[in-house]
């Protein structure tokens, strides 16, 4: 192998060279052949996917023979080497208490793989997304206030109000129709139900003081009636608790979902299924 000038005129062997950048970068790098052997793996790639070996024992082992503990990811490479694209993009996803994502950039002589620590930009992400719903619950409580203590009496009021005078009406003359009042009468009752709907959809109580099952429970009985055929399937406790923000993302969730079904899709038949696994939980509409 030729060597190459230095920066200062001295010579420098370039595997001395390509060492000290593998050595130096803040990010994992496996450079492999084109039949997916290792040829150099630096310590940071090695320590991000808890390879066993040391990055020169690492040295000539395909790439899928180490990553036993990742079998998607080394599925993923093995299909890359085979068939490889200028560039890819494969996600580790949380390993080890760490979010990973790991590209591969085709070479002349092989392929790159980068193994990245993307841990605080997701938290970042994370808590972006978190503190947007909740400032939007915190806008739906206030909403669902007003409409309780606000508009809702006021209605109620003006029901009573118009009760009253129907009865002074019919008492003065009896064979008067009333049946605008009536009309009128009815309106405000249309009108108070939908508030009182609008109101436990932005303020979900039965989720707060019962759970989730029973929140979408009693979702998928009223959106029931204006779609039929509406299933759910879950395999949750009734009594079981999982957690204020994780119950009110999966109930918005839901929600947005079931509204899209019914008047987006013309679906004849829906269903919600809620499962819970060990680690995860799983709503599918």
């Amino acid at each position: 192998m030729e060597p190459i000038p230095g920066d200062h005129g001295e010579i420098t062997e370039p595997v001395v060279l390509l060492n000290s950048v593998l050595t130096s970068v803040p990010f994992g790098i496996i450079l492999l052949d084109p039949s997916g052997i290792i040829i150099q793996c630096n310590l940071i790639a090695r320590n991000l996917l808890s390879l066993t070996q040391t990055p020169e024992e690492l040295q000539g082992i395909k790439i899928n023979d180490c990553l036993e503990h990742l079998p998607r990811l080394a599925e993923e490479l093995s299909g890359y080497v085979k068939n490889p694209v200028p560039s890819a993009t494969f996600e580790a996803g949380l390993f080890n208490g760490k979010y990973l994502e790991i590209g591969a950039r085709q070479t002349r002589d092989g392929a790159i793989i980068i193994v990245n620590d993307a841990t605080e930009l997701k938290e970042l992400e994370s808590n972006s997304v978190q503190a947007i719903l909740t400032g939007q619950e915190k806008e739906r409580r206030r909403l669902a206030r007003e409409i309780h203590d606000g508009i809702a009496p006021l209605l109620s009021a003006a029901k009573l109000e118009l009760d009253m005078f129907l009865e002074e009406l019919k008492a003065r003359s009896p064979d008067i129709s009333d049946e605008k009042l009536l009309n009128i009468r009815n309106t405000i009752d249309t009108i108070s139900a939908d508030l009182r709907n609008l109101s436990h959809l932005l303020m979900p109580r039965l989720l707060e003081e019962f759970g989730l099952l029973s929140a979408l429970k009693n979702m998928v009985t009223r959106l029931g009636k204006a779609k039929s055929g509406i299933d759910l399937i879950s395999n949750f406790d009734p009594q079981e608790r999982v957690g204020k923000e994780i119950e009110l993302n999966l109930f918005r969730c839901c929600q947005e979902l079931l509204n899209n079904a019914i008047k987006h899709a013309s679906a004849k038949k829906i269903t919600v299924q809620l499962i819970k696994h060990d680690t995860t939980i799983v709503l599918m509409v």
